[in-house]
């Protein structure tokens, strides 16, 4: 079936997801899994990137290649970027963006980032947030007698 509909002509099937970590980094790291050694080498030969060793990739980001390459229609290989465990964000632009960079980078192709680097900052404002909120939290009352003191 997969043959009749791309006739064929498929040379690589790729899927790109998140990985949750449990550190913050500056930059994402990427990790690469798939079915044929030679693609993954080509991939690691980039900047941020490791070989993915242990694990389970749910979802049709595992599943997909790994059954393309499995079957013999295309190598697959799955690019998980790491992202933070941020229950108030859905997206992550930065690890977008450390995909997006490494995927135009391996195909030699230009994108613009604008659009993807302001949501970037906005996040990033967002993070510094709460990060300060959170600093603030575990300071606790620093004067008993102060109007914000629950303690009285």
């Amino acid at each position: 079936a997969m043959d009749k509909i791309t006739n064929s002509k498929i040379k690589m099937y790729i899927s790109a997801g998140a990985m949750v970590i449990d550190r913050v980094r500056d930059k994402p790291l990427i990790h690469i899994c798939g079915t044929d050694d030679k693609i993954n080498e080509t991939f690691l030969k980039f900047e941020d990137t490791t070989l993915m060793e242990g694990g389970v990739i749910a979802g049709a980001n595992g599943i997909l290649p790994a059954w393309a390459g499995q079957k013999g229609f295309a190598p697959g290989v799955c690019l998980l970027a790491e992202t933070l465990p941020l229950p108030m964000m859905t997206l992550d632009p930065r690890a977008s963006k450390a995909l997006v960079v490494l995927l135009m980078e391996y195909f030699d192709i230009e994108m613009n980032f604008d659009e993807l680097n302001k949501q970037i900052e906005e996040m990033e404002q967002v993070i510094d947030s709460y990060k300060k909120q959170a600093n603030q939290f575990m300071k606790g009352p620093q004067d008993k007698q102060s109007s914000d003191s629950y303690f009285r």
